[in-house]
């Protein structure tokens, strides 16, 4: 949600190869519901990590872009410290393992997939533009002949951790509003 950095819709998580487990939360602003979206994804992450040292291995988390990676470290900051739900404060913990190794080159900690893909292929977008992994997809492997105007409907797709506002105004918040009435609604 715009305006709010750690505010977090929906999660996918998986391996790759794998298909994803998704899980959402239709207002996050409801942190119980929250807190709920982070025990469950912290569940996931912590038998991932598990299962890495009883291999006697590292553990390593691909997120989609540098934006996804920072939002990684504001949750790991948040959670670390918290003293209500232990499965949180470890996935917190956990996340710390990965964030702080992020700024480090050569690191294998935390990837993003378009940092991974633009070591290997050019686009003709700026910098700040090849954050956006669907954007990336389209120059990569665009589907018809006119790869600009892929690339500027893909743009309107939220893909990583800050939504389009107009996305939020004209998609999110009419949902997000027909739930909150719902839930007052079944009171």
């Amino acid at each position: 949600m715009a305006g709010e950095d750690t505010t977090i819709h929906t999660v996918a998580i998986g391996r790759i190869g794998a298909p994803p487990e998704f899980r959402s939360v239709p207002d996050p602003r409801f942190r119980e519901d929250e807190y709920q979206l982070f025990t469950w994804l912290g569940e996931r992450i912590g038998a991932y990590f598990d299962e890495c040292r009883l291999r006697g291995d590292f553990p390593q988390l691909w997120v989609s872009s540098a934006p996804a990676a920072a939002l990684l470290d504001i949750l790991a900051d948040r959670f670390r410290y918290n003293q209500n739900d232990l499965v949180v404060k470890r996935f917190g913990e956990m996340l710390s393992f990965a964030t702080e190794r992020f700024p480090v080159a050569g690191q294998q900690a935390l990837i993003t997939a378009t940092g991974a893909l633009t070591q290997h292929f050019a686009t003709g977008q700026q910098a700040g533009e090849d954050e956006h992994l669907g954007t990336v997809l389209v120059w990569i492997e665009p589907a018809g002949r006119n790869v600009l105007a892929e690339v500027a409907a893909t743009e309107l797709i939220p893909m990583g951790a800050k939504t389009d506002p107009t996305f939020d105004r004209d998609v999110l918040a009419p949902l997000v509003g027909d739930y909150d009435k719902a839930r007052r609604d079944k009171r």
